[in-house]
């Protein structure tokens, strides 16, 4: 049998003249050979089952009509144009997901030539850092390396990736699809040269595809080619409301318009007046200062009908319609601190509610309209994002590594017209580029960055649904992201997208966003936080480890930690959690950092260096001179000493907000203003540490930590007495254990000290002091080869330092407490049918006793009792 596509042949046998006629399907003929006339009778001869005949798939052929193989259909994208309906069609089959785990792989490779081909739904890729990286990339990705060649391209349908998976394919009209890549070459043995093109647009399949003209411009949607713009607004305000002065002001403003033969005109010609709204007239010009705001609106239904031409040397007014527009633009003439946002009647959400987008802002912070100018703004609908850069890469040349990049970021819109197949396309430009060099000959270290990003550089699209509409205010919906906000890097992005995260079937990842977020919190990579590492999604835990019974002997709070801080937010940078993407540096600002060391000795370094970032938009500046001291040695027989200290002269009034981490597992994070506490300021941090280890059966650990803010002048807010010239922090932890076997039975005793000292910079946020000390004593002891039971015990004796009998009312706490745990815990583990079991049975009793002013103390207890049953893998 040949399985070729060439039509039914006639058989010779089927040529004899006779009239009787056998009815016997001809595969039950060839399977099992059984003949129209016979008797079935299965009394002696066992009767077989039918077999499927697709129990090894359908048999399926190439283009070319020849048959590739009988199997399953995964996958299949394809696009179908012009067609009306459903021309953009992707199929992933329930083999695709059940099967293959939603990840499908070809490969080959010949000598130094290698290529994988990938279709997956959750692909970690990275182009660079400021252009692609995303945790879970769902569609293609084709890779080539060579010895001095590589490259990768991405190809996907981001509007709609086909969710779930079936035996029919999703065919749409309208999509949004991304089309990405990289290509490295390495000249000569130290340096490789890159460029890289990441595109997204808008398409739809109704219309024919053209080779003329640029095809990543993007197209506009059916709703949105089909429709008409009647009303636009644009809306001026301060872009710097803090400050209260030097906002936008208009000096004037017009409007062109050009209609379908390339004529243009505007409203002055014609006597249209636009409506203004807000602003307040000073010197005969509006201006919006602090919270004000213009705004502008343009009835192009009115404005159309007022058209004039030039006809026999008259004026001549000929009433035209709204779909004789081809193009709409403004010229504004503006100065000081402006931002301009637009919208229009189909620049909404879903409730037709205009949605402002933001089209232009003023560079620095002027309030002397020294930088009065005019302004050219083309109105259209989002339709394409474009990225274009360049990379250079030095590797260990004389010592010294570079990489430097370089990206371009067109972003297009396009105007409405429904008598247009092809509409007048704009576009406005950002870029953003970054230098990274260092050279490490030891004892000395030098590293040196330097970096920019405009303020509209965005890796951010607006993505269509099937229908062709838009929500400009739903991002979790309609927006798609190149680089992912992942700051605590696994693979959960932080940000709710459509779409992403497929596989992750579990409820409380709350329809794909990473449900915690704990930026450096995770060393041990068990996607837990460290600080309640006994929570968990099926038995979620609301209490710090530090806070916890029996947990907070071995976890210390994060306030003891010592790290870099660079945007002097008060909080160490490599545990910083913020909503924006994971660009290396922030948008909207240009700057420098360097700084040079020496190894005094092998365990010691002394580093100084300086940073100076601009916020482009604003006057807002961060300049830091600071100087690094590390100690970290180990001494033999002894322990273990680390010594950190670190002193900063700051001026920065960059204001860098960030999230407060969740306490527990899928909990919020809780914006955190950055209150610019280091606008001229001296920052001093020292921290000391060790840990006793010459007898192992002896722990020591012992932590210092000081930290100063100093204010070097008298701020506006300490003028208003809001916050306080000096801020501290001092903490201080002491804890020892011993473990000491005696017979079956081993103690441990425990002992932990922890003194903790806050000033915060601002006044209205309370002072915490307080002293705790804990006392604990285990004891355990095995009854059984399996079975072993375990006591403890734990007295805490608080005192707040801040808070007394003669500082609270009669009757309230002091803020003194004594608290006292129990628990007894029986332990069994066994091997049942292949998994190692835990049985855990017991109970724990606590009582606190709060100490009131002039009252006896207050006493609270509780008791729980429980059985539990665990099952795991042996390690």
């Amino acid at each position: 049998v040949q399985y070729l596509p060439r039509g039914t042949s006639f058989l010779s046998d089927a040529l004899d003249p006779r009239v009787k006629r056998w009815y016997l399907p001809q595969e039950l003929y060839h399977e099992y050979r059984w003949n129209p006339w016979e008797y079935t009778n299965y009394a002696k001869s066992k009767y077989l089952r039918y077999r499927g005949p697709k129990e090894r798939g359908n048999y399926f052929y190439d283009v070319y009509g020849r048959l590739i193989t009988q199997g399953w259909l995964l996958y299949e994208a394809r696009k179908e144009q012009p067609r009306i309906f459903e021309g953009n069609s992707l199929l992933k089959d329930g083999s695709y997901g059940s099967n293959f785990s939603k990840l499908v792989v070809a490969s080959d490779a010949k000598g130094q030539y290698r290529y994988s081909l990938m279709i997956g739904d959750e692909i970690r890729t990275s182009l660079t850092p400021l252009t692609f990286n995303k945790a879970a990339f769902n569609g293609i990705q084709f890779d080539y390396l060579s010895d001095r060649y590589a490259g990768s391209v991405l190809l996907s349908r981001v509007s709609s990736p086909q969710v779930g998976t079936s035996a029919f394919a999703l065919g749409i009209t309208n999509s949004t699809d991304l089309m990405a890549g990289r290509a490295t070459a390495q000249l000569g043995d130290f340096v490789t040269v890159g460029g890289v093109f990441v595109n997204s647009r808008n398409d739809r399949a109704s219309v024919e595809r053209r080779f003329s003209g640029n095809m990543f411009n993007g197209l506009l949607t059916t709703a949105q080619a089909n429709s008409q713009i009647h009303t636009i607004k644009i809306r001026l305000a301060d872009d710097s409301p803090e400050d209260g002065i030097g906002g936008a002001i208009l000096f004037g403003d017009e409007i062109i318009l050009e209609d379908l033969q390339g004529r243009t005109w505007s409203a002055s010609q014609v006597g249209y007046n636009r409506v203004r709204e807000g602003g307040v007239i000073k010197d005969g010009f509006p201006r919006a200062d602090g919270g004000d705001q213009i705004v502008l609106t343009y009835d192009l239904a009115a404005l159309a009908a007022l058209r004039v031409v030039e006809m026999d040397g008259e004026a001549t007014f000929l009433p035209t319609t709204l779909d004789s527009i081809s193009s709409v633009s403004f010229e504004l003439v503006v100065a000081n601190d402006y931002r301009i946002d637009m919208t229009s009647n189909m620049q909404a959400n879903t409730l037709a509610q205009p949605v402002f987008l933001l089209v232009e802002r003023s560079p620095g912070n002027v309030k002397d309209t020294s930088n009065r100018q005019k302004l050219r703004l083309d109105y259209g609908l989002p339709t394409a994002n474009q990225i274009t850069g360049f990379t250079l890469e030095v590797k260990d040349f004389l010592g010294f590594s570079l990489y430097a990049e370089y990206d371009l970021n067109r972003r297009f819109v396009q105007y409405p017209n429904m008598h247009l197949d092809e509409h007048r396309i704009a576009d406005k430009k950002a870029d953003a580029w970054m230098i990274n060099a260092a050279r490490n000959s030891y004892p000395w270290y030098l590293y040196g960055e330097a970096f920019s990003m405009d303020h509209d550089y965005t890796t951010n699209v607006f993505m269509t649904d099937v229908s062709g509409r838009i929500d400009y205010s739903d991002l979790e919906s309609f927006s798609y992201d190149y680089v992912d906000d992942n700051d605590d890097q696994d693979r959960y992005p932080d940000q709710k997208r459509k779409f992403q995260n497929l596989q992750m079937s579990n409820s409380f990842t709350e329809g794909g966003v990473d449900p915690a977020v704990f930026p450096g919190l995770d060393e041990n990579n068990d996607f837990i936080s460290d600080f309640n590492q006994n929570d968990n999604p099926r038995r979620p835990n609301q209490v710090p480890d530090y806070e916890e019974p029996f947990l907070r002997y071995n976890s210390d709070r994060p306030e003891f930690l010592f790290g870099i801080d660079l945007d002097n937010n008060g909080w160490i940078d490599r545990f910083e959690d913020d909503i924006e993407p994971d660009y290396p540096y922030d948008r909207d600002h240009r700057g420098y950092n360097f700084y040079g060391g020496v190894h005094l000795i092998p365990q010691v370094r002394l580093t100084i260096g300086r940073t100076r970032q601009w916020q482009l938009s604003t006057a807002r500046r961060s300049v830091a001179n600071y100087g690094i001291f590390a100690l970290d040695r180990d001494f033999a027989g002894t322990g273990r000493l680390r010594v950190f200290g670190r002193i900063k002269k700051v001026r920065d009034n960059i204001a860098d907000e960030r999230l407060a981490p969740p306490e527990f597992f899928g909990s919020s994070s809780i914006p955190v203003v950055d209150p610019l506490r280091a606008q001229n300021t001296w920052i001093n941090t020292f921290w000391l540490g060790f840990d006793y280890t010459a007898k192992p059966s002896l722990r020591i650990v012992n932590k210092f930590k000081f930290e100063l803010f100093h204010q070097n002048d008298a701020q506006q807010v300490l003028e208003e007495r809001l916050a306080r010239r000096n801020a501290r922090f001092i903490g201080i932890i002491n804890k020892a254990d011993y473990s000491l076997p005696i017979g079956s039975l081993r103690f441990e005793p425990r002992f932990k000290s922890e003194f903790f000292w806050d000033i915060p910079y601002l006044k209205y946020e309370e002072k915490r002091q307080w002293l705790k000390e804990m006392a604990g004593l285990f004891i355990k002891f095995s009854i059984l080869p399996r079975t072993y039971v375990e006591v403890g015990i734990e007295q805490v004796f608080s005192n707040d330092l801040v808070l007394d009998e003669e500082q609270v009312a009669r009757g309230e706490r002091t803020g003194d407490f004594r608290e006292t745990v129990l628990g007894v815990q029986l332990t069994n583990n066994s091997s049942y049918i292949g998994y190692e079991t835990v049985m855990l049975a017991g109970l724990r009793y606590d009582r606190e006793k709060f100490e009131r002013s002039g009252e006896k103390p207050e006493v609270k207890s509780g008791s729980q009792v429980f059985l539990t049953v665990y099952a795991g893998f042996e390690y």
